[in-house]
């Protein structure tokens, strides 16, 4: 049994974080953006833009349709990766790392 509470806390603490570090986008991405068959984007949008427009929809959807949240995200080793692992990026990756685990 899934926490679909859990998660959608923890989708709110993400989003809440992003906000506030200013990496949150009031204009979408192209369709062509988003249609990148590479995994995260990485050739057509910033690490937070797929989080923000790919990642965080597509589990509200999950959560929305009572579906398996048994994905295996593990987006935390990219998130480390593409963000600096600054004190000021500690809040985030925890949001991450803290999603990884409802997700697994």
């Amino acid at each position: 049994m899934h926490d679909y509470d859990a998660v959608m806390h923890a989708l709110f603490d993400l989003e809440a974080d992003l906000r506030t570090r200013a990496m949150w986008d009031d204009d979408p991405p192209s369709e062509e953006q988003l249609a990148s068959t590479l995994p995260f984007c990485v050739d057509t949008l910033e690490f937070y833009q797929w989080l923000q427009f790919v990642f965080i929809p597509a589990v509200y959807a999950l959560v929305e349709a009572k579906a398996s949240l048994a994905i295996g995200a593990q987006i935390l080793p990219m998130a480390e990766q593409m963000l600096s692992s600054s004190e000021e990026n500690t809040a985030l990756l925890a949001d991450i790392a803290k999603l990884d685990e409802l997700l697994a």
